[in-house]
């Protein structure tokens, strides 16, 4: 590894080959994320993590082998929830607390180094003083546990659903942002990365 700052990389389930990648090249990460994991809302109030299935502990154990220094962190994303689910997330400061002595619970349960949060981005814009203190309470009771929190955060279009506030507020209590960059657009064309 030649560059001393964080270097993130994503493994995904579609891509055989990002895994033997991982493996081989874990000690030039600083972290690896699986794209593994959902927070999806139940009924009554309560929400859960779903993907365990696709957690595989031996590829885990191979790049801890490969990478002792390497942090896996997997990615949790905010899926399948209304605009009242997380209305009502914010609206009782304990639900969050309870959410990240859960997520917590998970990460240390399957022995990953902490996650990387895909949220900001399911609310297009909105609620951003809400999702700035969920994140920072998450990233509280998750540093409580010596555990990690990358947030993605979107790339600057027009309009900003991420802006120079909102980043300024939680520099100080992430580890680190990864800015969300695809080859494809929610539409289906083509856009450059940055």
């Amino acid at each position: 590894k030649n560059f001393a700052g964080l270097t993130l990389v994503y493994v995904t389930p579609w891509n055989n080959h990002g895994y033997d990648v991982a493996k081989w090249f874990a000690a030039k990460f600083t972290h690896v994320s699986p794209v593994w994991l959902q927070m999806k809302r139940k009924h009554g109030g309560g929400f859960s993590i779903e993907g365990e299935h696709d957690i595989d502990q031996g590829w885990v154990r191979d790049v801890k082998t490969a990478g002792p220094q390497t942090k896996l962190v997997p990615r949790l994303l905010f899926e399948g929830w209304s605009v009242s689910d997380y209305q009502n997330l914010f609206t009782k400061s304990m639900k969050a607390v309870e959410m990240g002595n859960y997520i917590a619970h998970f990460l240390e349960q399957h022995k990953f180094d902490g996650m990387v949060l895909e949220i900001w981005s399911q609310l297009q814009g909105r609620f951003k003083s809400e999702l700035t203190k969920l994140v920072r309470t998450l990233a509280e009771v998750l540093h409580s546990k010596s555990l990690e929190i990358i947030l993605v955060i979107p790339a600057k279009f027009k309009g900003s659903m991420f802006s120079e506030s909102e980043f300024s507020a939680l520099a100080p209590h992430v580890d680190g942002f990864s800015l969300m960059t695809y080859d494809y657009s929610r539409t289906g064309r083509y856009v450059h990365n940055m």
